[in-house]
């Protein structure tokens, strides 16, 4: 049976149907599972048969899925995804961009959201992004190795689209990011995996501002 944090008794238990006050907490070899039933974009997850959004937490090594969300997922996904299920006995704490997209941070906080979640955001409201977002069937989350900063950076581009060439960019800056939309093999460090994802993910905001904001 899965375990989950309880907030209040600051300990692990079984999950319940009748408490729903706890985080369940899986290593990140988890998302290959939810993948399979759901399309992730950030921190949202988008059933793609019934169109529905629900919020997960998807951290550097880690993925929390709230109790009360978990608990009405489909079972054999709950199923399929327990082998993964981690109980350490430390506290588990939910990512600031998960409470500001929960709406419990304050819209004047919104610059200390990391890019990528407001991309997310954005894809998320609008419509011209969401629809070919789903049709696209690529999950966007933040990527820790080279080969998921190769996916990342081509099915982010896909998607928005943002200019890296015509603009004031240095030369290098413009063939890293093309070498990685378009799969170039390059030798990162996890420094530098991190740094250039955000970049990707900064270009493709500031698309979405200039054009739904």
């Amino acid at each position: 049976m899965i375990q989950v944090y309880d907030i209040q008794s600051n300990s692990f238990r079984n999950i319940s149907q009748i408490k729903n006050n706890g985080l369940a907490y899986f290593s990140r070899e988890s998302i290959s599972v939810i993948k399979k039933y759901y399309i992730i974009c950030g921190n949202y997850c988008i059933d793609n048969f019934f169109q529905s959004v629900f919020l997960i937490d998807v951290q550097n090594y880690d993925v929390i899925i709230p109790e009360a969300i978990l608990i009405l997922l489909n079972s054999h996904f709950v199923q399929e995804i327990e082998k993964y299920n981690v109980c350490n006995e430390q506290p588990v704490n939910l990512s600031f961009s998960f409470f500001y997209l929960n709406g419990q941070i304050e819209e004047h906080e919104r610059k200390k959201i990391d890019p990528l979640t407001l991309v997310c955001e954005f894809i998320i409201k609008n419509k011209k992004l969401l629809t070919p977002f789903i049709a696209q069937g690529k999950s966007l989350v933040f990527p820790v190795n080279i080969s998921e900063l190769y996916s990342f950076s081509n099915n982010i581009y896909s998607l928005i689209q943002f200019d890296y060439m015509s603009k004031d960019y240095e030369i290098q800056f413009k063939y890293t990011i093309d070498a990685l939309i378009n799969g170039y093999h390059m030798n990162f460090s996890l420094f530098e995996i991190k740094k250039y994802a955000y970049n990707i993910c900064q270009l493709a905001l500031e698309k979405l501002e200039e054009n739904y904001a």
